[in-house]
């Protein structure tokens, strides 16, 4: 009897069991919840996403400047970011532009994290085939400089401007040894150049990456309410340390600016505002202007950039990148005399006329994808 009672009991269960187990199969069959098998277990959501053809390649990304300078940072993040986010391993060859430990300002710690291997070595001691790609980051590139300290071909010049290069065309047989180069220009007179001058390398028009990097909201947010009172609405003057007297000048109690055909305009020095992107070349340069005005903004972060610019009624430079900043936030334009780099000054000023920050965001993206194609 008690046997009897125990099997009741058991088949009771069961019964009680499948009616539940079949009532929450078909609860999740109305709700068209996935089935759940083994393989979709055991595999992320995220994973049914094509794996990056990047992944664990491994890249020499050259010229990579870390010493401080905002606009580089605004050129070189976006890069930096989309390598990591592909999953390439990223050796970061920092450039010779300063030496020892100002190689590598404590400000770029950003940056840090995105690399695995920060480097300080001889370019030429680079040996290619531990890399599956070679690389030169933005910049104003110096081919000539490039053919004497790296001995070996590179896959990639990306996002920059060229200068001088044709002194050495025939010295350094440049249209051979970059045969199989990609060149991503980010202004028309470079683009000219290259296609000018190494008809056998491949070119692409971008725009400069600044117009795809993105800073943080709140930082700018910050600063809008800092800056608010004193410079909303002002003429913005970047002006830097070895330009000034030159393209800047200021005359008792006007300043004076040199535009590149030659004409000038005189502003009252009152309604001016003077910035600086680059802490690291102008600090004493921006001491001595204490001498003639308080209207002075050092800018230490990308964020105090943006919300400097955003707020102004118009800017006038000698710098690259504030022109930048200055044409992707819709402020009017003008770029100085800087006769040292005044081709990338230049075709910022066209390329600033012909394409807006949204097309050149675009073809940032495009870019990108000419880099995945070709590494």
């Amino acid at each position: 009897m008690k046997v009897t009672t125990c099997t009741t009991r058991s088949l009771m269960l069961r019964s009680f069991f499948l009616i539940v187990i079949f009532s929450i199969a078909s609860i999740f069959k109305s709700l068209d919840v996935p089935e759940l098998t083994s393989h979709s277990l055991l595999i992320p959501v995220e994973s049914s996403n094509p794996i990056s053809r990047l992944k664990d390649i491994k890249v020499l990304l050259l010229h990579v400047h870390l010493e401080g300078n905002l606009g580089d940072e605004l050129e070189t993040t976006p890069l930096l970011k989309h390598l990591h986010k592909q999953g390439a391993h990223v050796t970061a060859a920092l450039s010779k532009w300063k030496k020892g430990e100002a190689q590598l300002h404590p400000k770029n710690s950003r940056e840090y994290e995105l690399v695995d291997v920060l480097a300080t070595g001889m370019y030429r001691n680079y040996q290619p085939k531990h890399y599956d790609a070679i690389i030169v980051a933005p910049g104003p590139w110096s081919l000539c400089d490039d053919a004497t300290i790296m001995p070996y071909p590179v896959d990639v010049y990306f996002g920059g401007s060229v200068h001088g290069f044709e002194r050495c065309l025939e010295e350094h047989r440049l249209n051979e040894r970059m045969a199989s180069t990609l060149f991503v220009i980010r202004e028309p007179l470079s683009y000219r150049l290259i296609q000018k001058n190494l008809p056998a390398a491949q070119v692409f028009m971008s725009g400069d990456l600044t117009n795809s990097y993105r800073p943080s909201q709140a930082a700018i947010a910050f600063w809008n309410e800092k800056y608010q009172k004193r410079f909303n609405n002002k003429t913005l003057v970047f002006s830097r340390a070895n330009n000034f007297g030159k393209g800047v000048q200021i005359v008792e109690s006007q300043i004076v600016l040199k535009f590149p055909n030659g004409t000038e305009t005189l502003l009252p020095l009152e309604d001016v505002v003077f910035a600086s992107s680059s802490f690291i070349e102008d600090a004493d340069h921006f001491k001595s202007l204490k001498q003639n005005t308080s209207n002075l903004v050092m800018c230490h972060t990308t964020e105090q950039m943006f919300s400097l610019v955003g707020m102004a009624r118009q800017v006038y430079t000698d710098r690259y990148h504030p022109g930048v900043l200055a044409h992707r936030l819709h402020v009017p334009l003008l770029v100085l005399e800087y006769k040292k780099n005044q081709i990338k000054l230049d075709g910022l000023q066209e390329i600033s006329r012909l394409k807006t920050h949204a097309e050149i965001v675009d073809l940032n993206a495009q870019a990108f994808s000419k880099l995945d194609e070709i590494i």
